[in-house]
């Protein structure tokens, strides 16, 4: 994560419009500001309204104070009238150092940017403790900037000339978060801007120096008007493999391309040019980094920046017309493009309160278009401003004229209301919308003994994704006095139910029975306490010596910590130890993991509700470093993960882990701090996106406290080569790209931990194709020695590094996804004995290797004979549907593609309700009363039939991934099929055109 130099709340477009993402306050920033009238009054006199000023000095590495210095503060706080503003302050430092800075409200949250011209910029953060309170502001805060030094290269275009005035821009990725101690901590964070001079070359002059170990890591993204800038930061700098050492040397080149710039003229249908509009060629114009939009000029032109060749989706948007979606092959050779745009249509919406009241200059925001967020009506510098209406009128009515004829995605939004989201098409009659009161949930917190109120507690609404995956929303806790509460229980996450968790001091924390929802509330809930002591522990090392300052984290079926790199990074409320390593957690209800973290080492227990913490030995942390090859030379700037063998379910006490570094340009990569567990090192490959890497052993590793293991992967064995080839499939080919396929040595590994999970499989045996059904497959996979195997869309394998052994290669094919893989359409396992010869002559050529597939539906095909229930719970075929089509839907309630279509079908299915054609939606969930409680919920009213997981009809389909979707036609033949919405929708607005 990178932090902005500045909050873009108060950014303006540069000529070459850097993009920054918007600081977004969550309702925990907000506060009472978003509560209704009867909560805004409830929480009155806890505001203090103070006046005082704060001194904030900065100061080099000597001490010596810096004039001169710029603060840009940022402060978010509640009026008089309690409502949230923002506030943005630029300061200078006086000749002492000093800059001085008066509050004169409430404050929720308090950002501040340091720098000076050859000093590392820092940046800290007073906002939201991990209980929801504000970080105090001190009456004094230092800044240290220690002196920074250059960071330099050169930017060339592909003849080797250099190109002047290329704006490059660097960024810190933050590495360790702390800069010096205190609290809250400074952060170092780097934000320059450089403009290569007429020999290309550039430079700053305000990084941090090398530190000992893994040194920073810097971003750079490079713009140009003429050359292809990046679309990310540091993408061309990763495709060339420009290192921090190489910025550090000068010796960073970097190659910038040229693009093709799309050209084109926007009409009317009567062939003259419109003059009003912007052309959009990007799906997310507003996250992107750099400018994806352009207006129209008077004579109906445009002209986009140089973009790359291939695929681009072009949106078109001008005001009393239609807006076009369309996607445009760019090459050196296309002809300028034209537009011709079809009057609009009339969409209305009357919001009204849940008493039919109007809603007054409700907020009316676009989400969703065509499966893009292209067409907007965000008043932002980010994006160009697009002239769509943004609010209703004073009697709740939104009115846009020319509207699109298909499904919008809508979002309304009113204080005090629960905002909604709807997906909705263009008619003559006015789409009511009612909004709901928030769901705001009250209750009485009392003794379970005394049943006397508890004075000071802590309320806390808790996510629940689905039974048993929740998420405790800490930033959102709100206080409760004397035995009373309020919370708002949806303010994050709308379209979640929410549970309700309450912590007091001196008690057995607790937790709702029972979620709740939009539409359910006001929602009453009392709570009776059991008097509980806090649970005391104590961290000491090896020889029993107690460990001062660790970090203590807490982990349960309900808080779900999230760690990187063994830093915290989100959930939860991690603690330090005393100078006696002592440390204190709430007694709970649910069962704890515990983990302990210090310089010297780690350790991890876990205790049940009544049961003692004791005393946790730290244990020496592990180490690893390593060299990743491939053909026998190392290769740079990839990343390696460990993996912990075994994966907590939900329902357990847990931890959300990620350990991962970067190799180098050497192909060298370090942990320098693991956890003494059971776990495997692998290169990062991911199966359908672009690498250098054709295959990525895996080596399973059983750390041990102190270990420093040293590894290499990929550099000694043979190269294993080979074809696969799905046969069974007639004409029908195969992108051999969407596989899952893995060779796996049979002996050796590292033993199982010994609370792992039964296996259903035996794994003395050699691999099954079925093993892969085993939930647990994969955690026991990473107990043996693997490779990784990317096949190539023709069925190409190189698997390299493999030593002397017998292997199975399991190859497992799908169909190509757009959301989530199901099932194989084919599977098989080869024997492979890997000998010494192979390994003297270097190659081992499996040939060609033949998978049987099974394949679903063709185009043509008669599809009469498939059934299913319609909305009465009638039974039907294809057959029965003569002159109508039908279009079958299949979907998972897991699958995220699946769910973000669903408004956009069911406004589709709306649209067309009068129209030949009946969808039927086939759900494969295993539990189909996941998938029933959505449907309900959300009233997607069109026929839905709750196929399981493993059902005859999703065989004959050879459903393989999810979404995907097939329109038969009203002679009973398979009219298409595809797995993206976007395209089976247009296909069949085209076929009911005919």
């Amino acid at each position: 994560m990178r932090i902005s130099p500045l909050p873009t709340v108060i950014m303006t477009a540069s000529p070459l419009r850097t993009r920054l993402v918007l600081l977004i306050v969550s309702i925990s920033i907000w506060g009472i500001a978003q509560l209704p009238a009867q909560e805004k009054n409830a929480t009155k006199n806890s505001i203090d309204y103070e006046t005082r000023s704060v001194e904030f000095h900065v100061r080099d590495e000597h001490g010596k104070p810096l004039e001169g210095a710029k603060l840009f503060a940022n402060l978010v706080y509640l009026d008089s009238s309690k409502n949230t503003k923002i506030s943005n302050s630029n300061l200078v430092t006086n000749s002492t150092g000093i800059a001085k800075y008066k509050l004169s409200h409430h404050v929720t949250g308090l950002r501040l940017w340091v720098s000076k011209p050859d000093f590392v910029p820092e940046f800290v953060d007073f906002d939201k403790g991990p209980q929801g309170e504000v970080t105090k502001i001190p009456d004094s805060f230092e800044f240290q900037l220690a002196r920074g030094t250059k960071l330099s290269g050169i930017v060339i275009n592909e003849s080797g000339k250099p190109i002047p005035n290329v704006t490059v821009d660097v960024s810190e990725e933050l590495g360790p978060k702390v800069v010096r101690t205190g609290d809250p901590q400074a952060r170092i964070n780097v934000d320059a801007t450089a403009v290569t001079d007429k020999s290309g070359k550039w430079k700053i002059t305000n990084a941090p120096a090398k530190r000992a170990g893994d040194d920073f890591q810097f971003l750079l993204k490079l713009t140009h008007p003429d050359y292809l800038s990046d679309a990310e930061w540091g993408g061309l700098q990763t495709q060339q493999h420009v290192t921090t050492t190489m910025l550090r040397d000068g010796t960073a080149k970097i190659v910038m391309h040229q693009g093709i710039a799309v050209k084109g003229t926007v009409l009317n249908t009567a062939g003259d040019p419109i003059t009003k509009g912007i052309i959009v060629w990007h799906d997310e114009p507003y996250y992107g980094p750099t400018v994806h939009e352009v207006e129209i000029d008077e004579q109906g032109h445009f002209k986009t920046i140089p973009l790359p060749p291939g695929k681009h989706p072009i949106t078109v948007v001008t005001p009393g017309f239609q807006p076009i979606r369309q996607i445009v092959n760019v090459g050196k050779s296309m002809d300028d493009l034209t537009f011709t745009m079809k009057p609009g249509k009339t969409l209305t919406l009357k919001i009204v309160d849940s008493h039919g009241k109007p809603v007054p200059k409700a907020r009316v925001s676009l989400r969703g278009w065509r499966g893009a967020e292209s067409l907007y009506n965000w008043r932002h510098s980010n994006v160009l401003n697009s002239r769509i209406p943004t609010r209703a009128n004073e009697n709740g009515i939104y009115i846009w004229d020319w509207a699109p004829d298909d499904g919008v995605t809508y979002l309304i939004s009113a204080r005090p209301f629960a905002s909604k989201e709807v997906t909705l098409t263009a008619r003559e009659t006015a789409h009511v919308i009612k909004l709901d009161q928030p769901l705001i949930a009250t209750g009485k917190v009392t003794d379970a003994q005394t049943g006397k109120s508890v004075k000071h507690f802590r309320v806390i609404p808790v996510i629940e994704f689905r039974p048993e995956f929740l998420s405790t929303s800490f930033q959102n806790t709100v206080p409760g006095k004397e035995g009373q509460y309020q919370i708002m229980l949806n303010g994050g996450m709308r379209d979640r139910r929410h549970l309700i968790r309450i912590e007091a001091d001196g008690y057995r924390s607790a937790i709702s029975k029972n979620s709740f929802g939009l539409g359910e509330g006001p929602v009453t809930q009392d709570f009776s306490l059991k008097p509980a002591k806090p649970r005391t522990g104590r961290v000491v090392d090896g020889s029993g010596k107690p460990v001062s300052g660790a970090t203590v984290i807490a982990g349960t079926p309900s808080i779900v910590p999230m760690m990187q790199n063994n830093e915290f990074d989100w959930s939860g409320i991690p603690l330090k130890t005393s100078s006696d390593g002592q440390f204190q957690i709430a007694a709970t209800f649910e069962p704890t993991r515990i983990r302990a973290l210090h310089k010297s080492g780690f350790a991890e227990i876990v205790r049940q509700p009544d049961e003692d913490i004791g005393t946790i030995t730290i244990q020496p942390w592990a180490q690893i470093s390593g060299r990743l090859f491939q053909a026998g030379k190392p290769v740079p700037n990839q990343l390696i993960l460990f993996k912990t063998v075994q994966d907590r379910k939900l329902g357990e006490p847990r931890f959300q882990d990620s350990f991962h570094t970067q190799t180098d340009a050497e192909g060298r990569f370090e942990f320098k701090r693991l956890p003494p567990i059971a776990g495997a090192v692998q290169a990062y490959l991911g199966p359908w996106e672009n690498s250098p890497l054709t295959s990525s052993q895996s080596m399973p590793l059983d750390l041990q406290p102190g270990d420093h293991k040293t590894i290499a992967l990929g550099e000694t064995g043979a190269t294993l080569k080979g074809t696969v080839v799905a046969t069974g499939r007639g004409e029908v080919e195969l992108n051999k790209n969407w596989s899952l396929n893995y060779l796996i040595r049979r002996d050796g590994g590292i033993p199982l931990p010994n609370d792992f999970p039964e296996l259903s499989f035996d794994p003395k045996g050699p691999v099954q194709p079925a093993w892969g059904l085993d939930p647990n497959f994969y955690s026991w996979l990473k107990t043996h020695q693997y490779y990784f195997v990317k096949l190539a869309p023709e069925g190409q394998l190189q698997i390299g590094g493999v030593p002397p052994g017998d292997y199975d290669l399991l190859l497992r094919l799908y169909e190509q996804p757009a959301g989530c893989l199901v099932e194989t359409i084919g599977a098989k396992v080869i024997p492979v004995n890997v000998t010494a010869n192979d390994i003297k002559s270097g190659t081992k050529d499996l040939g060609l290797i033949e998978v049987p597939c099974r394949v679903g539906p063709r185009v043509g095909q008669y599809m009469t004979s498939y059934k299913f229930t319609d909305t009465t719970g009638r039974e039907h075929t294809i057959n029965d549907m003569k002159g109508r089509y039908v279009l079958m839907q299949v979907w998972a309630s897991w699958c995220v593609p699946c769910l973000k279509s669903m408004p956009d079908i069911k406004a589709t299915a709306a649209q067309l309700a009068d129209k030949p054609i009946t969808f039927v939606g086939l759900n494969i969930d295993q539990r189909p009363a996941d998938a029933e409680i959505l449907v309900e919920k959300n009233h997607w009213d069109w026929a839905q039939n709750y196929l399981g997981a493993r059902s005859d009809m999703a065989r004959q389909l050879a459903i393989s991934s999810v979404p995907i979707y097939y329109l038969i036609g009203p002679d009973g033949r398979l009219a298409a099929s595809s797995n993206k919405w976007l395209e089976i929708k247009e296909t069949v607005e085209a076929a009911l055109k005919q």
